[in-house]
């Protein structure tokens, strides 16, 4: 079978390059190409890489050359040779806390590092397929914390087995540097922390972004830098260089506490940004708190206990208290209005930074649905083990598929084949919301895979299939798929919120604001508050009791509510802003979705009845809309702006401060102004000098324009812009 780089090569014209070096230039076919403008080269796994230095989009090269976008990558029987071919050289076990096996790292004589898991039938499959990966050797990190011991955290589970055999306590996260997940933070609390990075500079970067994070959790935390090392050099080279177990140690009792008070903030690592000692902290505009009121008083006092347990914003917990009732109610609690029904099928997004407690309050909260997960558990191996039984009776009958309340894969095919199993829902729970953007956006961007119409399809409830060559094909026609995903407000810039396509407004932003004050509950959540939760969820999933039993009617708006809610509808749809068009498309429907959220909120914990929607409910999810429309609002000009934090207005580009100043100049005098980009040009010619033409003016604008601009506002009046040129400015209240 032809390899996909050799198939590209042979279809392109003026190939310059050689297969040594890996990298090749031709002719680009998607345009009148004089010069080679493609580059093409290979990825470490297969695929090939295309990029046109004229702006050239992948799909219209592939289609030039009479391909497909699935040509640039290997087909899965080249994948299974591959695999098969594999020369393992080692294997590394990754258990739980109770010396269970979750998964194996694999290390092959190439250098690369697959993973599997057991497949319940004494083999393997490659890849996680769905398990949560934890740090290496973590019984014994939990045994050293216990003791008091001083753990080491290193990159790669070689160092981690080169300091075990010296009698250390080690660990190292899964898959390499910069792979870390907020998730696995909880392991280290009160640990004795000492970060070994590798001799480079990434590795100094990856080990301050992990310290940022384990700040307050460990007992202390220590960077120690190796002496005497090359570059890319680790710990175990060390060790090769005549260095004792006991040199270590001391040396490590000679560094100095981690503080991030003095990590500079003019380097721009992975996951968060820090601002000069001297700096005040710009928050940007007032954002509004999450309104508790809209919710049931028990789920009220749920929320200020969960989030005052860890010291966090009741923002927080109310969030991830509309996702996982959300999960709870299922696709077949239903509201119509008028013509068209909705489940309240939400995926939300909190935006905090590290030591917010986003994620504690996250993992306790979702005690009930881990709970039903390890029932689903325990339901699936009894089935495996009779299908085993069985199996020799009836070689056809498929090995079971295991249902789910939750996953963190969020890989398509995994995730349908886990849905066509799990008709009440699953709630797709992701520590870092980068990782499924990043997929979305590869997915856009000519990368493989069919992820962003599949995402798309769950949110709006459209059937989703995978297409399988050795089995039955999977369909699901109603996917249920609840996401309650975290990210930190640095990464917001790497997000692609930006885009127009409305995947990142078919997402409820949240930020947060640090909380006030604490309301009294303390560390320890009152036994009886907690009962009331974790009860009243896990009742709620069983379908023979409670609210998630199939309804057969969708319940209906009442006569008032559904005058107030078409107005507000017509209201949404009138606005246009920008970029945030889209989401004030999707505004609507976000209503729709939240109010069948309260009701069926008010019935699971008030035990009010399956009547219909009055006006008082549709006011409080019209409250909740408002909340989550500013949010989002802010998240994505954040995005869009390219600020990784809430900076100041002070950070934009220097040729766009000089607009600004000179449009303030320009309103002060003149007063409010609605002109085209033509008529401003020459007007800010005649009161700043400010030379420039039409068009950058106009993409100056808007840029600006989706800008929180103190003082100064930007708009594109109505009625007068038809072809997009008018702006208004004018003084901001």
């Amino acid at each position: 079978m032809q390899k996909p780089i050799n198939l590209i090569l042979s279809k392109l014209k003026n190939v310059k390059g050689s297969s040594s070096r890996g990298k090749w230039t031709a002719r680009c076919p998607a345009h009148n190409d004089q010069k080679n403008s493609l580059s093409i080269s290979e990825g470490h796994d297969g695929r090939v890489l295309l990029n046109c230095f004229a702006g050239c989009h992948n799909e219209h090269i592939v289609e030039s050359i009479g391909l497909k976008m699935s040509d640039l990558f290997e087909k899965n029987e080249q994948i299974a040779s591959k695999k098969k071919n594999w020369n393992i050289t080692k294997i590394y076990n990754y258990m739980d806390e109770n010396h269970q096996l979750l998964y194996q790292v694999c290390r092959t004589d190439e250098k690369q590092f697959p993973q599997r898991t057991p497949d319940g039938n004494g083999g393997w499959s490659w890849g996680l397929n769905g398990q949560k990966t934890v740090p290496y050797q973590l019984p014994r990190l939990l045994e050293g914390i216990k003791g008091g011991y001083p753990i080491f955290l290193v990159e790669g589970e070689k160092d981690v087995e080169r300091l075990i055999s010296a009698e250390l306590y080690a660990t190292t996260a899964p898959m390499g540097a910069n792979k870390w997940k907020s998730h696995y933070n909880e392991y280290f609390r009160n640990a004795d922390l000492i970060i070994l990075p590798d001799n480079d500079a990434p590795g100094l970067q990856h080990a301050e972004h992990i310290a940022v994070q384990l700040e307050n959790i460990t007992k202390r935390i220590r960077i120690l830098q190796l002496p005497r090392l090359q570059e890319k050099q680790d710990v175990s080279d060390w060790l090769d260089l005549g260095n004792t177990p006991s040199q270590l140690l001391s040396l490590s009792e000679e560094t100095k506490l981690f503080t991030s008070k003095k990590v500079d903030s003019k380097k721009q690592y992975p996951g968060y940004t820090l601002l000069e000692e001297e700096e005040t902290p710009q928050t940007g505009p007032a954002l509004p708190h999450f309104p508790l009121e809209v919710f049931p008083k028990s789920v009220q006092e749920i929320v200020r206990a969960y989030a005052d347990s860890v010291s966090a914003s009741p923002d927080i917990a109310a969030v991830q208290a509309l996702s996982i009732v959300s999960l709870a109610l299922g696709p077949d609690w239903r509201i119509r209005a008028v013509s068209f029904e909705r489940a309240s099928r939400l995926w939300l997004a909190t935006v905090a930074p590290p030591g917010s407690g986003k994620t504690p309050v996250m993992i306790a909260m979702m005690k009930p649905v881990e709970k039903r997960e390890q029932y689903f558990r325990a339901l699936w191996e009894r089935q495996v083990k009779d299908w085993k039984a069985h199996r020799s009776k009836d070689e056809t009958e498929e090995k079971p598929i295991q249902s789910h309340a939750k996953t963190d894969d969020f890989n398509i095919d995994a995730l349908i084949n886990a849905l066509s199993a799990s008709p009440k829902g699953i709630i797709l729970d992701i520590d870092e919301l980068i990782q499924l953007f990043g997929l979305i956006e590869q997915t856009q961007t000519g990368g493989k895979g069919r992820s962003r119409g599949a995402f798309l399809s769950m949110w709006s409830g459209k059937p989703v299939s995978v297409i399988r060559k050795k089995s039955d094909d999977l369909y699901v026609n109603n996917p249920y798929v609840i996401v309650s995903g975290g990210t930190q407000p640095d990464t917001l810039g790497t997000l692609g919120l930006s885009q127009g396509d409305g995947m990142a407004q078919r997402f409820l932003w949240s930020h947060p604001s640090s909380p006030e004050k604490s309301v009294g509950y303390g560390p320890n959540i009152p036994s009886c508050i907690k009962k009331v939760w974790e009860d009243t969820i896990y009742n709620a999933f069983d379908s023979m009791n409670g609210i998630a039993e199939a309804t057969p009617e969708a319940i209906a708006f009442g006569d008032q509510a559904i005058r107030d809610f078409n107005q507000r509808k017509n209201e949404m749809n009138r606005i246009g802003l920008s970029a945030f068009a889209a989401m004030y498309a999707k505004a609507p429907d976000h209503l729709h979705r939240l109010i069948a959220c309260l009701h069926g909120m008010d019935c699971l914990f008030d035990g009010k009845s399956q009547e219909e929607v009055g006006l008082k409910t549709f006011e409080r999810a019209f409250k909740l809309t408002e909340y989550f429309l500013a949010h989002s609002k802010y998240c994505i000009t954040l995005a869009m702006s390219g600020r990784s934090q809430e900076a100041s207005f002070q950070e934009l580009r220097s040729k766009d401060q000089t607009l600004f100043s000179a449009l303030q100049k320009i309103v002060e005098i003149e007063g409010e102004q609605t002109l085209s980009t033509s008529e401003w040009v020459k007007c800010l010619n005649k009161h700043s000098q400010l030379k420039t033409n039409a068009v950058r003016l106009g993409k100056s604008f808007k840029r600006l324009s989706e800008l929180p601009l103190p003082g100064l506002f930007l708009e594109r009046p109505n009625g007068k812009n038809k072809k997009g040129s008018f702006w208004k400015v004018s003084i901001s209240k």
